[in-house]
This record gives C-alpha cells, sequence and structure tokens, in this order.
C-alpha cells in the first residue's frame, strides 16, 4: 500500500484551533497540520501552504452547501449564473457552428461522389474478367496460329501478334 492510499483510513475533524477541516491520522491529533506547526515555530512549507488553501476552499463549499442562498455573497452568486447563463449561449453558438459544419461537411461528400461519378463516366477503368493467360497455353495457341502455318493468313498474323502482346504481359 503507498502512503497516499493509507489516509483512507483517516478521519475529516475540526481543528481545534483554526476550527477547520483535517485528516486525522490518530485520536490524540486535535490541531491541523498548519496549526500544529505554528504552534511549534516551524516553518511553513508551499505544500503546508497548499493545504491552508484546500481547507479554506472546502470551508467555502461547506458554507455554500449548508446556506446556498446567503445573503453574504455580495454578488457572488448572481455573478456566478450570469456566466453560467454566457456559457449556456456560447455552447448554444458552437453547437449551431457543428451543425452548419456537418452540413457543409455532407454536402461536400456529395459532391466529392458527383465528381467521381463524372470522373467514372469519362474515363471508366478498365474492367477486365477474362483470365490470365499462363505462358505454357499461350505459346501452344502461337503456335496453332502462326502466319506460317496458315500460308502467311493476314488473319493468322493479326492473332499471333495480339498473342505476341499478351505473351510480352505475361512474362514482365
Amino acid at each position: 500500500m503507498s502512503e497516499r492510499e493509507s489516509v483512507e483510513s483517516w478521519v475529516i475533524v475540526t481543528c481545534q484551533t483554526c476550527s477547520k477541516p483535517f485528516g486525522q491520522e490518530e485520536a490524540w491529533m486535535d490541531q491541523c497540520p498548519i496549526c500544529f506547526k505554528q504552534s511549534k515555530g516551524y516553518k511553513l512549507l508551499k505544500g503546508d501552504l497548499a493545504f491552508a488553501c484546500l481547507q479554506d476552499e472546502v470551508e467555502r463549499l461547506r458554507a455554500a452547501r449548508a446556506n446556498p442562498a446567503s445573503p453574504e455573497d455580495d454578488g457572488e452568486s448572481e455573478s456566478l449564473n450570469e456566466e453560467v447563463q454566457a456559457l449556456r449561449e456560447r455552447i448554444e453558438t458552437l453547437e449551431g457552428s457543428v451543425a452548419k459544419w456537418r452540413l457543409k461537411a455532407r454536402t461536400l461528400k456529395g459532391e466529392v461522389e458527383r465528381w467521381r461519378a463524372e470522373a467514372q463516366r469519362v474515363s471508366p477503368q478498365p474492367v477486365s474478367n477474362a483470365p490470365a493467360f499462363d505462358l505454357p497455353l499461350l505459346r501452344k495457341l502461337i503456335l496453332l496460329c502462326h502466319p506460317d502455318k496458315h500460308q502467311n493468313n493476314a488473319t493468322a498474323t493479326e492473332v499471333t501478334a495480339w498473342l505476341l502482346n499478351q505473351k510480352s504481359k505475361v512474362k514482365a
């Protein structure tokens, strides 16, 4: 167990000197660390001052919880209400902006899809469902179609040229 976890067993009590809350490790402790150090003449460190700051904040929150509409707020609650209202208005403005940007994004996505469809229509990608030739089969076809076997027939020459072209693609 770390030292920090050991404080879970401490009890929150009120200091006998300053009446502020502190974590009581042992039952005999009746002063907060700040009052104890001051009574002994010890120097207060930054950590002690941070502890004192938190003590004050806990006291302020306890008082606010006990008396939510106290007249000694000196307009603090009114100021907080105004701040909350301003933040709510800002949230509404931002949500409106987000909605506009989402609409713009949808519009742009539609435009991109239209451009893609147009590009496909103008220059379609070659689609080849034909199976790839294997080299031994191409060689056999060339032997069968070669113009020498067909008295230099023009069709045989054309088909052989095409097969040789396909053969060069298969080798590559």
